[in-house]
């Protein structure tokens, strides 16, 4: 039945082409946009999805008043996370993430190109406990712990040493005056979260965050 079905299409496709192309095209640009937005929807409903502890974790927020002016920010003190944990029993952990902005990242050596990274962030050694990245290199319980140590992704550890495995254990060097030793490699973050970042910097020796 079907193949009848094909050459009665393939017939009155011959015998109108005009009329067939412009049908053609409307169909594969109609199911193209079909797929399109499955895609996206699915990728939208499956946002923080890859966290397992997406439940659990809570942002803290700020609101501050001047007056009649009211503003609310996703942000707070330093002190938050350590106190909330000290004094709140129900906190089992607590993250603080600093988001760095650009810098210039190369390589340690000679002759060494700087690019330009927009996703620096500064983080604590729990970073991976809250956000469960898989490690490539490295081990959670080294990563970020020491001062001028950083983690970066495997896009970055691609980009600056060739593969992942040959990047543990080597040094990058930031706006050429800080040099970070390199303590783990994870893969690279989801798009559908809400941040992003090739670099982490530990936050331990960090100026003016107490812990």
């Amino acid at each position: 039945m079907w193949k009848n079905n094909i050459k009665i299409a393939f017939r009155h496709f011959m015998k109108n082409k005009s009329a067939g192309i412009i049908n053609l095209a409307g169909l594969t640009v109609g199911i193209s946009c079909c797929l399109l937005i499955m895609l996206y929807v699915f990728n939208e409903l499956n946002y923080e999805n890859w966290n397992p502890y997406q439940e659990q974790i809570h942002r803290p927020y700020t609101d501050i008043s001047f007056g009649e002016t009211k503003m609310t920010m996703a942000v707070t003190d330093a002190l938050v996370g350590p106190d909330s944990k000290r004094e709140l029993p129900e906190v089992q952990a607590f993250c603080r993430l600093r988001v760095r902005g650009n810098s210039l990242m190369r390589r340690q050596g000679t002759d060494q190109q700087s690019f330009k990274e927009l996703n620096v962030t500064y983080a604590d050694s729990t970073f991976f406990e809250i956000f469960p990245l898989q490690l490539l290199e490295g081990t959670t319980q080294k990563a970020l712990v020491r001062p001028n140590t950083i983690a970066i992704s495997r896009t970055a550890a691609e980009k600056y040493f060739g593969s992942h495995q040959l990047a543990l254990g080597q040094n990058l060097i930031r706006d050429d005056n800080v040099t970070y030793q390199i303590t783990a490699v994870f893969e690279d973050i989801p798009v559908n979260t809400h941040f992003q970042t090739d670099f982490l910097i530990a936050m331990n020796g960090y100026e003016g965050v107490e812990n």
